[in-house]
């Protein structure tokens, strides 16, 4: 029998020793799409006559890739922005938790299970040791739910490996990114009600090691500065975007999404939020075309400046990561 999709399921912990699988102390997460892939570079001898000929050798080892987890307000959200961003702080109030993730350069690693299948009899556990997160995209249209994509670059992957424990989930499943709350660009702030899609793209630049028969020996580390950029598709109403594109203001960012729950027992009653924040942004590219009947759009691209002074703001129930 196949394995089957449907019971697939995912596991991130960090690893206190790079690519060194913890023995315990996983989150669980439910998988959107896992696109993680191990490429061998396999190498034929230059040889054109003799033995040579019928020989070949291991080039470098690539395994990275793309992988979207089911992200919510708790869970596995934490290890996952804190591998992006590289450090958490965290502050309590009355079983409000909020989590502040700012830019660290040194980024820490992680060891992700995905389980293909239905572990042990028809899928198998594929283990990634020391995964670290090279770029994060995140991705909303209207009222749908967002979509998280992080590119991984890995040192390793083990196959059939037995499983880490038994998942488990967050108990209530609030509608995390539903709503999107706050939208502000280039100090812009009454876009939130135009706004019809928003995406914003983060880059950490670690470096590529394609040196032969290389498995990431030691941590990547960041060949360049980590950028930050992003599209909003609004409704065409005036002219204040198109307008800072010309003079080049520079300004706030904002992009906060809430959910439609309370966080248990908080007092005063506090909703689930995840708020992006940034000093410096501005417009790239503003301009809206007629081509239809339909409603007129403005699409638009920013950029942030000092990218690495950008902050991810997560508030929940969660005590720590």
């Amino acid at each position: 029998m196949p394995g089957e999709a449907y019971k697939s399921w995912g596991s991130i912990v960090k690893e206190s020793t790079y690519a060194t699988a913890p023995a315990s102390g996983q989150t669980y997460f439910e998988i959107v799409r896992d696109s993680i892939k191990y490429d061998p570079s396999w190498q034929k001898y230059p040889a054109v006559t003799g033995p040579g000929i019928r020989k070949k050798f291991l080039g470098y080892v690539r395994c990275a890739g793309p992988l979207i987890p089911m992200l919510m307000f708790e869970g596995a959200i934490g290890p996952f922005f804190e591998g992006v961003f590289g450090q958490v702080a965290t502050t309590p109030d009355t079983n409000i938790y909020t989590h502040n993730f700012t830019v660290k350069d040194d980024l820490p690693s992680y060891n992700i299970e995905i389980n293909r299948g239905d572990v042990p009899t028809d899928g198998k556990v594929f283990r990634y040791d020391g995964v670290m997160f090279d770029q994060y995209a995140f991705e909303w249209a209207g009222e749908r739910q967002a979509q998280h994509t992080f590119t991984t670059v890995n040192k390793d992957r083990a196959t059939n490996v037995d499983e880490s424990g038994t998942q488990t989930y967050p108990g209530d499943y609030p509608l995390l990114f539903h709503h999107l709350a706050t939208v502000t660009i280039a100090a812009e702030t009454t876009l939130a009600a135009k706004v019809k899609a928003m995406s914003l793209f983060m880059n950490n630049n670690l470096q590529k090691d394609n040196y032969f028969n290389s498995r990431f020996k030691a941590k990547s580390k960041r060949d360049g500065d980590r950028t930050v950029n992003g599209t909003a598709l609004f409704e065409f109403e005036d002219l204040n975007l198109m307008n800072k594109l010309v003079s080049g203001v520079e300004g706030t960012f904002t992009l906060k999404l809430t959910s439609d729950l309370d966080i248990p027992s908080s007092s005063p009653p506090t909703k689930f939020s995840l708020e992006f924040s940034g000093d410096a942004s501005f417009i790239s590219k503003a301009d809206s075309d007629i081509a239809d009947k339909s409603p007129i759009e403005l699409p638009v691209s920013f950029e942030l400046l000092g990218a690495a002074e950008i902050t991810a703001q997560l508030i929940n129930g969660e005590v720590s990561y």
